[in-house]
């Protein structure tokens, strides 16, 4: 009896597990994903509501700037994520993605191998077209899944369009863990309706982020310089990823030295500080580090092109981090009221030593970071607002840069670290290196 009850309740288990349908999106776990360029997205769906025989699956929403101009964005209003404003799953397992021009992106979930549908449908003849090119497993997040990839082709009338930026793109779902690979659904197909050509301006500030296109905006007349929407940097692929940890990140040991680089420059005032860290203790509570160490520092300076006298200083402190904190502004990159962008490289390495490295992205202005605006004053000068930090598991903040005016930057770098022996980047002895 006992034996014949194993083998029911096994064989309604692999039913149950047949029985699950591909997906693209679930409500609850937030899944994170990377470029090529490290550049870090998120998928999160805030709800879903019935609608008849619909699933509405709302994600949650970012800060947007089209049709608005990209010199002033819109702050006040969400609009919808990189993944789309909505998503209405039909009975038949078929998404419908509503994007930035209220036009629907589909995804049939359910077809086999082989089945084709519309996709997209843009005006003046452009389209695109789905197919499904083959289902397979593989271990998404630690997991054996079953998963379904989709091949985009584009057209223009009705022969293929080789030439479009799009064509190839392809889409991975899954069973267990929704999309595994994506592209940006909410401003595909990446240019305003109708246009044939690759040209962008002023459509959306993350569309640009992710292609480079940032340093250059037309706002009143500037040029912009596009960079073309690639295979590299617009497919997100599912990886494992958590914040890190202030543990994680200043995890430093008795013996171990920092040596940092600090280069201030305010129009005429220059800066050049090169300052050593010599760790010599090290207490552990149950939310804290607790470091003491010895420092050593020199600087050079300049006022007006005059060099001022060096000066050399040493002396003694300590400090402490709460290794309870996470290094993030708990919100999703891109969602709505956060300013920060964060690029993310788990196979990395910090002069020549392998780690796990974070940029985070910041500006304290308008609704983003890494943004160009006009002068106030109409001269038509730009200025640029962008701060970022740099951090390495082990070995905390390895480069803080802080822009906020034309002629105002600060760069703070760690160039060498000796952590239990292993020595990364190269030491100049304070006294000798400037």
């Amino acid at each position: 009896m006992k034996n014949i009850l194993l083998l029911l309740l096994t064989l309604c288990t692999i039913q149950v597990a047949r029985a699950q349908n591909y997906q693209c999106v679930q409500h609850g776990p937030v899944h994170y994903f990377t470029n090529s360029d490290g550049y870090l997205r998120a998928i999160r769906i805030d709800s879903v509501k019935a609608v008849g025989a619909d699933s509405v699956f709302y994600p949650f929403k970012t800060m947007r700037n089209w049709p608005i101009s990209y010199c002033y964005a819109d702050p006040v209003t969400p609009r919808g994520c990189w993944l789309g404003e909505t998503l209405v799953k039909k009975p038949d397992g078929t998404f419908v993605i509503s994007n930035i021009q209220n036009k629907d992106v589909t995804i049939k979930t359910l077809a086999d191998v082989g089945e084709e549908w519309q996709f997209y449908t843009d005006s003046l003849g452009i389209n695109y077209k789905a197919k499904v090119q083959s289902i397979d497993t593989m271990t998404v997040l630690g997991d054996v899944d079953t998963i379904k990839t989709i091949l985009i082709t584009a057209y223009l009338d009705t022969l293929p369009n080789p030439l479009d930026d799009v064509d190839g793109f392809s889409i991975i779902i899954s069973k267990n863990h929704g999309l595994v690979r994506a592209f940006d659904f909410y401003t595909f197909p990446y240019h305003r309706p109708g246009i044939l050509s690759v040209e962008r301006h002023e459509f959306d500030y993350y569309l640009d982020v992710v292609t480079k296109e940032i340093w250059n905006v037309r706002c009143g007349g500037m040029d912009i310089f596009a960079h073309r929407v690639t295979i590299s940097n617009s497919i997100f692929n599912l990886i494992p990823f958590r914040h890190p940890r202030n543990r994680d990140l200043y995890d430093f040991s008795a013996g171990d030295t920092l040596q940092y680089s600090n280069q201030y420059n305010w129009g005429t005032v220059s800066r050049n500080t090169r300052t050593a860290l010599f760790y010599t203790s090290k207490t552990i509570t149950p939310d804290k580090y607790r470091y003491t160490y010895s420092w050593e520092q020199k600087q050079t300076s300049s006022d007006y092109g005059v060099a001022n006298p060096s000066t050399y200083g040493t002396g003694t402190n300590t400090g402490e981090y709460d290794t309870t904190q996470i290094t993030s502004d708990n919100q999703l990159p891109e969602e709505w009221g956060n300013h920060s962008l964060l690029e993310y490289y788990p196979d990395s390495s910090y002069n020549g030593c392998p780690t796990i490295v974070y940029t985070f992205i910041s500006s304290g202005i308008n609704f983003s970071s890494r943004i160009v605006r006009l002068d106030p004053n109409g001269a038509g000068n730009t200025m640029l607002y962008l701060n970022f930090i740099t951090y390495a598991l082990g070995y905390g903040d390895i480069q803080v840069y802080n822009s906020r005016f034309r002629d105002f930057s600060e760069v703070n770098e760690l160039t060498f670290a000796s952590k239990s022996g292993v020595r990364c980047g190269i030491y100049g002895p304070v006294v000798l290196c400037l």
